[in-house]
Formats: C-alpha cells, structure tokens, sequence
C-alpha cells in the first residue's frame, strides 16, 4: 500500500478541500453583497440628509450673498463649489477650492449626475470643477441630482426660479424661497435596490427599485451637459421631479 508523502495531500483530499471552500464561499459571497448594498443605502440616505442640513444653512445664512432668504436649486455641486457674491457684483476671480461654500464635502458634490443641467448661474460664481473634484463619479454606488418640478395635483411647481430681482443678475433662476427637491439613486440594484428623496421638510422617502433597474449617467465637464438613460427608472429619475403627494412606490422612510 502506497504511504501518502509527509506533508503533502492526495488528489482526493485537494478535492475535498476545493469543494468545502467552494460551498463556503457560495454562502459567504451573497451575504457579503448584500451588506455591502445595504450599507450603500445607508450612506445615500445619510448623505441626503447632510443635502437637506445644507440647504437649511444656505438659505439662514444666505450662503451665496444674494440678500434673499432663499434655497440653492441649481445643482449638488453648487452646496460646495459656488462662491459668494461681493455686493452685486461677482467675486474676484480666479476662483479656488477655498473660495467655494463648500457645504457639501467633495465627495457628495462629485457624485453629481446632473451638474449645472439646466442652471443659469453665471461660471464666474463656481469654482472650476477642475480645481476641486478629479471627476465625476458615483458615491458609494449613488448619483445625486436637483429635481425640477414638484407634481402636485394642483400642477407643477418649479424648483430653480429668479428670486434675486431686476439689480441682480449674477445668479438667475438656481433658487427657491420655500422648496427644493434632491435625489440619490443607485447605477444598478447591485449598488442598491432602493431610490430616495428629500424635500424642503427634510423628510427622507425611498423607493423600491425593479430587479432589472439600471441607470447610466454621463457628465460633460466641459459643456456642463449631463444626461441620465437606463431602464426600469423610479418615478422622478428620468424627468426630475418630485412626485408630492409622494407618489409611483415612494414611501416615507421609518
């Protein structure tokens, strides 16, 4: 009968010692992803009530310069990257990192899937994304963006309107006296399986996401185009709005 080398292992054994880690890992691997897209939902949820925090401060301490107790609705970018104005004027430029509000932190207003999309506010008053952000990239799997119209059944309400009057021009319609609405989603449902919102109560919703969502964003620095396409998207997502009542599957998270 032939003696097994010292220190070595048989065929037999190799396969019994793959198989058992095969199984481990068969039941390890699903649970590990399914924490790590839970603790991505946690984040994103977090992180719009960080966009929520921020908007509070902008409009009390009228972050931007303008005089007027209003909220940012221009983009997420801007709750870091925008810059004062100095009496009605601009502020000097360049500008840098330091010049910004910097009320979100980079890694937030990076993950903006809709920057400057639609807003009117002049380049002189944001510092460059260049300077500040190394690209435009998912947070934890999510994209953050504005919303454009709140849908209620009495019509659309806009978010980004002029509040700043006919002696100011440096801004134009990026604000809101008393509403705005933001949105995190995910790329796909292995990033995270839920969508959430926030309004101007702070109030966080969720939405469930089908098991075939999927969103692609693509962000042009340079022309500030953006555009969102994907399949299976949650109400709001693909025309920017805020369904109030919350509405299509949202709910209010506990």
């Amino acid at each position: 009968m032939p003696r097994k080398p010292v220190g070595g292992f048989t065929l037999i054994e190799l396969v019994i010692v793959v198989g058992i880690i095969a199984i481990l890992a068969a039941i390890a691997v699903p649970g590990l992803v399914s924490s790590q897209r839970s603790a991505n939902e946690r984040n994103a949820s977090t992180s719009l009530k960080t966009v929520a925090t921020a908007e509070a401060d902008f409009r009390s301490n009228d972050r931007d310069g303008n005089r007027v107790a209003d909220y940012w609705t221009g983009d997420v970018a801007g709750l870091c990257l925008i810059a004062p104005q100095v009496g009605n004027s601009p502020p000097s430029g360049p500008l840098t990192y330091a010049a910004g509000i910097r009320l979100l932190d980079t890694s937030v207003a990076g993950a903006d899937g809709a920057f400057a999309g639609g807003a009117a506010y002049s380049t002189a008053q944001f510092v460059p994304v260049a300077s500040a952000l190394v690209s435009f990239k998912p947070k934890s799997g999510y994209w953050y963006i504005r919303l454009i119209d709140e849908v209620s059944v009495a019509g659309n309400l806009p978010f980004q309107i002029d509040t700043d009057g006919a002696a100011n021009a440096n801004w134009g319609a990026c604000h809101n006296v008393d509403r705005y609405g933001f949105m995190a989603f995910p790329g796909s449902v292995g990033a995270g399986r839920l969508a959430f919102i926030v309004c101007n109560d702070g109030v966080i919703f969720k939405g469930n996401l089908s098991a075939d969502y999927r969103a692609t964003v693509t962000v042009g620095v340079g022309t500030s185009t953006s555009a969102i396409t994907g399949t299976n998207l949650p109400p709001g997502v693909a025309t920017f709005e805020f369904p109030m009542p919350p509405a299509g599957g949202w709910s209010r998270m506990d």
